[in-house]
């Protein structure tokens, strides 16, 4: 019996013998009343037992699968039958086509639940077990009652699955109480129901069957998406949690996502019984919830009968979409064909809820120098079982400011790359990032801080998204209840510290009173570039806090660390390499009061490696050393980062959009990179890299030419680049200087697809495929490599020759202040 809820009626069936003659019997209500008037069918199969018949509604038609036996004879072979759904509907002569398939087992055709049907034209979806222990099988059955010769039925499709043992096929082996009768486990074929739904943004099957585990019996289930493209396991699992025996099942979906099931269980100990358990969509994938036992059986089947009943159904209630109710079959005392029918009701207390997600930004906020670029990580986070993909873009940008995310939409995490160009507006704003998701629109928001290109001049540190200390800073008068800058109720006056302090010639601006303005114990990014010194204001609380460590990270993976003893800021000590940089009469406290005692706030300097790029700095890891800005000293000949021009060398098609169709590529044998794996900007060692566009002429394969340089002073050249054809040792690239001098340097290069680890060499991007010339994907893992050539920058460079190698591909060059 089911419910076809498209148009509101009842769909009973029962399969009938007389006298050697088979038939299936048919009835569809007039109404949506079961207990009212049916249009009633005669499906006549004569001699031939159409055995195990399982029905679907469709919007197209009632499906049915079955067995089929001649009388007194064996097995003839499966059939899928589909019944024209509008005349049963309205009481028409009944219609209907047949088509023979192939399976190991028997089959079962998908039922639509939920509120939305599949695209029009979609075909039903006919599933069989695999046969081999680790697949199942999917056909299409698309009918055509117009022109029934043009219906058809396709596949099978194989689906691989965790690999599953068959509960005893073709014999009985679950045990009862009281009884030395094993059931029948039917443990061959899958269980009634295929449970198919349009979520919208997806499609979702589930289907379960009996499958012996740890010597017992467990209920083995299965969720399928995209059954009309390429259908995959979203999800599976198998249900054994102890020594009882699960069998018999049936599983659905809610509106939700949320997954019920329902079985029968019995062991030696007990007598079937019925339970249900289930998953809300926000559980572990695979993962099902305690059971619950919903009846409890009052008996065992005896007397040689090994047959249990052969029906489970889960359904969903269509009036809310939520309530499952369970139906199957229970044996109230020990007995021979005295079987009963129970059915449950029950739902997922969080169905309804919507799905939705939020967005993150880790860090959420950068510092770039114009004619440099920064990274930011955007996550998805899912609210209530969210699993679609979300479509990421930024507004709000500083002019000359540019964007761009890899990947562009995501269902986990995406890098976002700001580019500033050499002339982009500098000082601070807010970039809100958008991300959508059908109906839902998210937001987030980074703070972004544009630098003067690096000329001498000092680079602020923002720090407003690493403050974690509320009201270090307040202004007389105000109550608060953070703890302020000691934790204990105790702040530095805005009145006298004002907005910001000169340490040494450069002025350092405090983040805003009565707010988080103050930070502790936390890694704070540094904006990108060369630096020969980092200031910074701090003050240590509750005492004088020695031989505290500040640790610099380079963007090539190395550290700096420094070992500095902070004055408690009622108490100077006058440790090594400490300044008082303002010095306070008094401090405010948190009931308003201000407290007259002298006070002070110390400046530190770090010096360091200036030859490295920076990326952050961690702070002592202690509440009690408190710091309330920074500010990075450029090292001496700084400058901007400048990319060389390879548009004129350009002369192969190296990167392609997916799908593409193109001839040469990168290797000249019909290879490229994936533009949408590789993205626009590549960053390495510090620089930053704009490839060229894809799907055209986009990188440079070596000949011997002689590239220009952007004049100027520079410490060093850094490349992105690979060999083709097997790796490509001592290769030649001489760098050209304007007083006429040159610089060689011999660098070997690895193959794309062979990384050697050459001295010099370092992996830039790493592909999980390669894109082929006819439009298909070369699945193995390729790299784009990149080098770095120190150069002499007392010199001004002109130009570059690169080596007389076609097998050297070369994408980017950058030079570095």
């Amino acid at each position: 019996m089911l419910y076809d809820k498209m148009a509101n009626r009842w769909l009973i069936s029962i399969l009938i013998t007389t006298s050697g003659q088979h038939s299936e019997c048919l009835a569809i209500s007039t109404t949506s009343d079961a207990t009212g008037t049916y249009n009633r069918y005669e499906m006549a199969f004569g001699s031939v037992l159409n055995d195990f018949p399982k029905w679907a509604v469709w919007p197209d038609a009632y499906y049915m699968t079955g067995n089929q036996f001649q009388d007194g004879g064996g097995f003839i072979g499966r059939q899928v039958y589909a019944v024209n759904r509008s005349a049963a509907l309205n009481g028409q002569p009944l219609q209907m086509v047949c088509l023979p398939f192939s399976a190991s087992g028997a089959a079962l055709p998908s039922d639509m639940d939920g509120a939305t049907p599949p695209a029009t034209g979609t075909p039903n979806f006919i599933f069989a077990l695999g046969g081999n222990g680790a697949s199942l099988i999917m056909f299409k059955f698309h009918v055509d009652f117009t022109t029934t010769s043009n219906s058809t039925l396709t596949g099978p499709t194989t689906i691989p699955v965790a690999a599953f043992n068959e509960l005893c096929p073709g014999s009985n082996c679950v045990p009862q109480a009281g009884t030395t009768q094993l059931l029948s486990s039917i443990g061959d074929v899958p269980n009634h129901r295929v449970a198919y739904r349009n979520f919208g943004d997806h499609e979702s099957i589930v289907l379960n069957h009996s499958v012996s585990v740890n010597s017992v019996a467990g209920v083995r289930w299965y969720e399928i998406r995209s059954p009309n493209g390429t259908p995959t396991v979203f999800q599976q699992g198998t249900f054994q949690p102890d020594s009882n025996w699960r069998w018999m099942g049936s599983v659905a979906t809610d509106k939700s996502g949320d997954i019920a099931a329902g079985y029968s269980e019995s062991s030696s100990a007990i007598h079937p019984e019925i339970a249900v358990t289930g998953r809300t969509h926000s559980d572990p994938p695979g993962a099902l919830e305690t059971e619950n036992v919903i009846f409890s059986g009052g008996g065992s089947q005896t007397t040689t009968l090994s047959r249990w009943g052969d029906y489970s159904a889960m359904t969903v209630d269509p009036t809310d979409d939520c309530t499952f109710f369970y139906t199957t079959e229970y044996i109230p005392v020990n007995g021979t064909f005295n079987w009963h029918t129970r059915i449950v009701s029950f739902k997922m207390n969080n169905c309804g809820a919507v799905a939705d997600f939020t967005l993150s930004a880790s860090p959420n906020s950068l510092s770039i120098t114009q004619g440099s670029s920064g990274t930011s990580t955007i996550t998805v986070n899912p609210v209530n079982g969210f699993t679609g993909s979300v479509s990421l873009s930024a507004s709000g940008l500083p002019a000359g400011v540019t964007a761009a995310f890899n990947p562009s939409s995501t269902t986990g995490s995406s890098t976002l790359t700001l580019t500033a160009s050499s002339t982009a507006s500098t000082g601070t704003a807010t970039v809100t990032i958008t991300g959508v998701s059908g109906s839902l629109t998210r937001t987030t928001s980074i703070s972004v801080t544009v630098n003067p290109a690096v000329n001498g001049g000092p680079v602020p540190v923002n720090l407003s998204g690493a403050f974690n200390i509320n009201s270090g800073i307040v202004v007389d008068g105000t109550t608060f209840s953070s703890g302020g800058l000691d934790g204990g109720g105790n702040s530095y006056s805005s009145n006298l510290l004002v907005s910001s302090v000169t340490f040494g010639g450069t002025q350092l601006t405090f983040g805003p009173a009565n707010a988080l303005d103050a930070v502790a114990n936390a890694t704070v990014t540094l904006p990108s570039g060369r630096f020969s010194s980092l200031k910074v204001p701090a003050a240590g609380v509750n005492g004088n806090q020695a031989s505290q460590t500040f640790t610099v990270h380079f963007s090539d993976g190395t550290s700096q660390s420094f070992t500095q003893s902070i004055s408690d800021r009622a108490h100077p000590q006058n440790f090594a390499g400490e300044t008082i940089v303002s010095t306070m009469t008094y401090r405010d406290q948190s009931t308003g009061v201000m407290q007259t005692r002298t006070v002070n706030l110390f400046g530190y300097v770090l010096t360091l490696n200036s030859t490295k790029t920076v990326s952050s700095i961690s702070l002592p890891a202690t509440r009690n050393v408190v710091v309330l800005a920074m500010s990075l000293i450029p090292a001496a000949g700084g400058g901007t980062q400048a990319q060389a021009n390879l548009g004129g060398a350009f002369n192969r098609e190296g990167i392609v959009t997916d799908g593409t169709t193109f001839t040469g590529g990168l290797d000249g044998g019909g290879s490229a990179y994936s533009a949408n794996l590789l993205g626009s900007t590549v960053s390495f060692g510090g620089a930053t890299f704009n490839l060229g566009a894809a799907n055209t002429s986009n990188d440079v394969s070596a000949m011997g030419q002689t590239i220009t340089l952007p004049s100027g002073q520079f410490s060093s050249l850094r490349m992105l680049a690979t060999g083709v054809d097997g790796n490509q040792a001592s290769q030649s690239f001489v760098v050209h200087f304007s007083d006429g001098s040159s610089s060689t340097f011999v660098q070997s290069l690895s193959d794309w697809f062979t990384p050697q680890s050459f001295a010099g060499e370092s992996t830039a991007v790493t592909m999980a495929y390669r894109d082929s010339s006819s439009g298909g994907k070369d699945s193995r893992t390729f790299l784009l490599y990149g080098y770095s050539f120190a150069l002499n920058n007392t010199k001004t460079v002109s130009s570059i020759t690169l080596p007389n190698n076609a097998n050297v591909e070369v994408l980017a060059i950058t030079l570095v202040p």
